[in-house]
């Protein structure tokens, strides 16, 4: 007795197999690192050397009503030394972003360094977050492929 052989073409993956589990692989490590890093460090210890500290000081000029000298070095400087007291940096993060950028922050300037700095990461939390939920409505031509692209995401 012979069996028909199913004339329906499977659909493959374009894909190797091992991909997916390469990119968990590489969030995982990532979120491990991350995770011991930010157990182990003093937030302004971490932030103040951050190119955030940069657009921080420009906000925190518009905020403070100094719009007009946002690219004086000395107020920048000033402002510098006064957010990450008691650091110090000896190269100064200089405000170059154009003077719009700095109107438009400058709500986070009236708010402390770290503060500021943590709130800017959760808004690029939730942009993250959006991004994903489109991810998965993304109607999957393969079968993995969905998880193939909320995996790459992620990592």
């Amino acid at each position: 007795m012979d069996i028909a052989q199913s004339t329906i073409a499977e659909r493959h993956s374009p894909l190797p197999r091992w991909l997916p589990w390469a990119h968990a692989i590489l969030l995982a490590m990532t979120l491990y690192f991350w995770g011991a890093f930010l157990w182990t460090s003093e937030p302004l210890g971490y932030v103040y050397k951050r190119d955030f500290l940069s657009v921080y000081v420009g906000a925190r000029a518009v905020a403070e009503g100094h719009g007009s000298q946002l690219y004086t070095v000395e107020l920048q400087r000033q402002l510098t030394d006064a957010a990450i007291l008691p650091y110090s940096r000896r190269i100064l993060l200089p405000y170059i972003y154009p003077a719009y950028v700095a109107v438009l922050l400058s709500p986070l300037g009236k708010l402390p360094l770290v503060t500021a700095f943590l709130l800017w990461t959760g808004i690029n939390l939730l942009a993250v977050a959006w991004l994903l939920r489109r991810v998965l409505r993304y109607k999957a031509v393969f079968p993995r492929q969905r998880a193939a692209l909320l995996v790459a995401c992620l990592a």
